[in-house]
């Protein structure tokens, strides 16, 4: 198996830039530490939940875990007296499957608070740098909404799809404010308010959170997909192997990673394992296992600092050995 770019973590970010890239020919993997998700299955663990929580209608693999909006200290590590209260997934298509889909855009003077209000810091770039490419996100995202609307963000563009229709209940408030100096308007959703990216539009189930049941909302899978008509290769479940050694050793992958290859998988891990390697300079050897996601790398690494190791290795096994016959291996010399 081979790449011209690997891209860590199947979320919104990794879904489109591997869908633009393989689209242009590039050759692109794509890992995932956690699992695929099937739209039914997630449906039906939702509506079983006792507890309706964002991530209720997902799995928590062990090997890939994520964050609890009903217990903030499950998964993260907390400090202070303030909990940090949001949540994640890990799984392709990311946190995508359980945000609310809303797609407003920040105001010019969001991006100088401290010019405007003596408050933080200005940005760097003013909201005219950022403009086109606000467009381009709500091209692909598939963003509803009225573009005739003053929501405070000049346009360039108008939205891909007109806005979400008003519900009973949106009118009645509407009403409600028709005698003030308050306007109600239509929040940019990232759902489809027509047939689009051949999903249905909309048609109220009231479940953006945690999961929609036909994909009207957006979520990265759509970009998956797409990555993968094109080419894409996309590993879920993913834990990848990497082993460096020096130029002149001919093997590869080594002999090592392949037995952590062997052992991972004598364990019982049936998910699929990259194994990849470096030829260069003198590096005497390392060896490393990752859990890669979008969030986060876990990584166990050995390091040899130079070749003595090897040698006094060598050493024990020839004295070991001496007067034995058969096959051994060092799990024999180190009796384990």
């Amino acid at each position: 198996m081979d790449a011209d770019v690997i891209v860590v973590g199947a979320g919104i970010s990794g879904a489109l830039v591997a869908d633009r890239l393989a689209a242009s020919g590039v050759k692109v993997l794509i890992l995932e530490a956690g699992p695929r998700v099937q739209r039914e299955q997630a449906v039906v663990q939702f509506f079983d939940a006792a507890i309706k929580v964002p991530e209720c209608a997902y799995p928590n693999a062990a090997y890939a875990p994520h964050p609890r909006s009903d217990n903030p200290d499950f998964y993260l590590v907390q400090t202070g007296p303030d909990k940090f209260k949001s949540t994640y997934l890990r799984q392709v298509g990311g946190t995508t499957w359980h945000w609310l889909g809303t797609c407003l855009r920040l105001v010019p003077d969001d991006f100088r608070l401290a010019t405007r209000f003596g408050r933080g810091v200005d940005w760097p770039v003013d909201y005219s740098a950022l403009e086109p490419w606000y467009g381009r996100a709500e091209e692909a995202i598939g963003v509803a909404g009225d573009s005739s609307a003053d929501l405070g963000s000049p346009r360039t563009s108008p939205y891909p799809m007109p806005r979400i229709a008003p519900s009973y209940l949106d009118g009645a408030i509407a009403k409600g404010f028709a005698a003030s100096d308050l306007d109600v308007r239509a929040t940019p959703q990232g759902r489809n308010s027509i047939v689009r990216d051949d999903r249905p539009p909309c048609c109220g189930n009231s479940s953006c959170i945690p999961v929609c049941p036909i994909q009207a909302k957006y979520d990265a899978t759509v970009h998956v997909a797409k990555a993968e008509a094109a080419g894409a290769r996309l590993i879920p479940d993913a834990i990848v192997a990497h082993e460096a050694h020096h130029a002149a050793k001919r093997d590869a992958p080594s002999g090592t990673a392949l037995l952590l290859d062997a052992a991972l998988k004598g364990r019982a891990f049936n998910r699929p394992i990259d194994v990849s390697s470096t030829r260069a300079g003198s590096i005497p050897g390392t060896h490393t296992i990752g859990f890669d996601a979008a969030g986060e790398t876990i990584t166990l690494t050995h390091t040899a600092r130079d070749r003595s190791g090897f040698a006094r290795g060598a050493l024990e096994a020839a004295r070991w050995v001496h007067g034995r016959k058969g096959w051994f291996t060092m799990k024999d010399v180190l009796g384990i």
